[in-house]
C-alpha cells in the first residue's frame, strides 16, 4: 500500500514539475514575444522618424529653391474700414424709473431679424500641431537661454546659440532663401519645445502665441528688426500657420491670413485671402511668393475662447448704482497683463468680442459678487437687476469723444477705460447673463445701435424676435432704467442683423 501510495505520489510531482516547466517556457516564449514586438515597433518608429525628419530636410531644400525664384509684385490695399456707428452724444433715458413700470409692457409685433450678409467663417476643428518635431545634431547640449517677459509673465525659451550668429544679409529674396536654409538646420527643438509648453501654460490663442514668438525673436535679435521678422515667420510655419514674408525696399513685413475679417489693417490679396500686413504700412507694392510651405497651413483664428493666463497682475474698481432704491457697490477685479494684450489686439468683427473668455479676476469678483444678489431672484427680476447695474454703473461716451476713432470693448476693458457705448455695454451684459445665468443671449445690430435679447424660460410680454424658433424678449444696457422688453423707441420697428453668441 505504501508502495502504491509513493507511486502515486511521484506521478503528481513529476506531473506538477512538468507543467511548472511548460509555463514557464510558455511565459518565456510570451515574454521573448513581447520583446520583439517591442523591438519591431521601436524600430518602426524610429524608421518612421528618419522618414519624416529626412522628409523635412528635403522639404526645406525645396522651399529654399522656391524662395529664390518664385517672388511676385502685388498692390498694398488700404484697411478694410471700421463699420462705424453714429451714436447719440447722450446716453437716451428711459422716463419711468425702472421699478414704477407696470411688469406688463405691451409686445411689438415680432420682427424678422436680418440675416447677414457676411459669409460663415469655416474653422477647422482641428488646430495645428504646436510645433513640429525638427533635426537635431546628436550630443549638441550647449543651448543657452532667452529670457523675457510677455505681459509681466516671465519666459524662458531654450536655443541654440548658432541661431543669433544667422541674420539677413539684403533685403532681396535670395538672402531670404538663404536665411531659411541656415535657421532651419539649427538644432531647434529646445526652442519648439520650450514654446509649446508656455503656448500650453498660458493658454494662449493662435494671436498671442504669434506675439509670444515675436517677442522671442526680438529677444534673440534686439538691433535686428528684419532678422527677428524672419524669425517670427520661420517659427510660425514650423507651426503649422500659413503666414509669409514681403519686402519693399529694406523692409521686412509679416503678412498674416485670419480666418475673421481684420478692420484698418492694410493689406495683399492673394488668390482671393486677405493677408494683413504687421506692422501697419499703407502704401505701395510689397514682393512676396503664392505658396505655402505645405497643403495643410492654416490660418489664424482671432477668437479667445479661453482665459489666457499672463502673471495675474490685479486692479480693482468699484462699480456704483442704484436699483429700486437701493444703493450697490460691486467690487470687481482685472487682469492688467490682459488689458494690455487687449490693447494690441486688431480690430475684428463683433462677434469676436461677443465671445471672448474672461480673466479668472474678473469670474472671481464682478460675475460671482453680481450672483450673489441674483442667486434668489427670478429670471425677471434677475436680468433687470444685470441690465440695470451695466445701464448705471458705467458712464456714457461715444468712442469718437473718447478715442477719435470707433473702437470695440471686450467686455473685461469696461472695468479699465473710464466710458463706454452702446455696443461695449452690450457685450459686458451678455457676457455677465450666460455666466451668472446662464441664459441664452443674442447680439442685435443695428444700423446706428448695438442691443441684446435674451430667452427667457416662460413667456413674458414685452419686444421681443423669434430667432431659431426661440423667443429673444429685447434688453437694451444702453437704454437707461429701461427694463426687459422695452426698444428705444426709434429701433421699435428696425430688424437688426442678429449676432449670435457662443454657449
Amino acid at each position: 500500500m505504501k508502495k502504491l501510495l509513493c507511486a502515486f505520489l511521484s506521478f503528481f510531482v513529476v506531473l506538477f514539475v512538468a507543467k511548472a516547466q511548460t509555463i514557464d517556457d510558455y511565459q518565456r516564449q510570451q515574454q521573448a514575444e513581447i520583446n520583439r514586438l517591442k523591438i519591431s515597433q521601436q524600430e518602426s518608429i524610429d524608421n518612421s522618424k528618419g522618414d519624416y525628419l529626412k522628409y523635412l530636410s528635403k522639404r526645406d531644400i525645396e522651399w529654399s529653391d522656391y524662395l529664390r525664384k518664385e517672388w511676385e509684385s502685388f498692390q498694398v490695399f488700404a484697411g478694410n474700414p471700421v463699420p462705424e456707428k453714429p451714436k447719440p452724444q447722450l446716453v437716451p433715458v428711459c422716463t419711468l424709473p425702472i421699478d414704477t413700470i407696470p411688469p406688463t409692457i405691451p409686445s411689438a409685433p415680432s420682427i424678422t431679424p436680418q440675416e447677414s450678409t457676411e459669409k460663415p467663417v469655416v474653422i477647422p476643428d482641428t488646430k495645428p500641431i504646436a510645433i513640429k518635431p525638427q533635426a537635431q545634431p546628436e550630443g549638441n547640449t550647449n543651448f543657452l537661454s532667452s529670457s523675457f517677459n510677455y505681459f509681466g509673465r516671465a519666459c524662458n525659451v531654450q536655443y541654440d546659440p548658432q541661431i543669433k550668429t544667422i541674420l539677413l544679409e539684403t533685403v532681396e529674396k535670395e538672402s531670404i532663401a538663404k536665411y531659411w536654409e541656415q535657421i532651419s538646420t539649427s538644432s531647434l527643438l529646445p526652442t519648439f519645445n520650450s514654446l509649446t509648453q508656455l503656448n500650453e501654460e498660458m493658454n494662449l490663442n493662435d494671436y498671442a502665441f504669434f506675439g509670444l514668438n515675436q517677442e522671442f525673436a526680438s529677444n534673440i535679435y534686439p538691433k535686428e528688426t528684419n532678422t527677428a521678422r524672419l524669425f517670427t515667420w520661420f517659427l510660425m510655419v514650423q507651426a503649422g500657420y500659413g503666414v509669409r514674408v514681403g519686402f519693399q525696399d529694406d523692409n521686412i513685413v509679416l503678412l498674416l491670413p485670419t480666418y475673421q475679417k481684420l478692420f484698418e489693417n492694410s493689406y495683399l490679396s492673394i488668390d482671393s485671402t486677405e493677408y494683413y500686413i504687421f506692422p501697419k504700412t499703407t502704401r505701395g507694392k510689397f514682393h512676396t511668393y503664392k505658396q505655402d510651405y505645405n497643403s495643410e497651413m492654416y490660418k489664424l483664428d482671432m477668437r479667445i475662447p479661453n482665459n489666457i493666463n499672463f502673471s495675474g497682475l490685479k486692479a480693482e474698481r468699484n462699480l456704483n448704482f442704484n436699483y429700486q432704491h437701493r444703493d450697490y457697490t460691486i467690487q470687481s477685479f482685472y487682469d492688467s497683463d490682459y488689458i494690455d494684450f487687449l490693447k494690441t489686439y486688431p480690430f475684428t468683427d463683433l462677434k469676436i468680442y461677443f465671445d471672448a473668455a474672461v480673466s479668472t479676476h474678473f469670474q472671481q469678483s464682478l460675475i460671482k459678487n453680481l450672483k450673489t444678489y441674483t442667486q434668489n431672484m427670478n429670471e425677471v427680476n434677475a436680468v433687470n437687476f444685470i441690465l440695470n447695474f451695466v445701464q448705471k454703473a458705467f458712464e456714457y461716451k461715444t468712442d469718437e469723444e473718447q478715442f477719435g476713432r470707433e473702437k470695440y470693448f471686450f467686455a473685461e476693458e469696461l472695468l479699465y477705460y473710464p466710458f463706454s457705448d452702446c455696443e461695449d455695454r452690450s457685450i459686458l451684459f451678455a457676457r455677465l447673463v450666460k455666466d451668472i445665468l446662464g441664459m441664452n443671449v443674442i447680439g442685435l445690430e443695428y444700423k446706428n445701435h448695438v442691443a441684446t435679447a435674451v430667452v427667457f424660460s416662460s413667456s413674458i410680454t414685452g419686444d421681443y424676435f423669434v430667432f431659431k424658433n426661440e423667443r429673444y424678449v429685447i434688453s437694451d444696457p444702453t437704454y437707461i432704467n429701461a427694463p426687459v422688453g422695452m426698444s428705444m423707441p426709434q429701433y421699435k420697428s428696425e430688424s437688426p442683423v442678429i449676432i449670435e453668441i457662443n454657449p
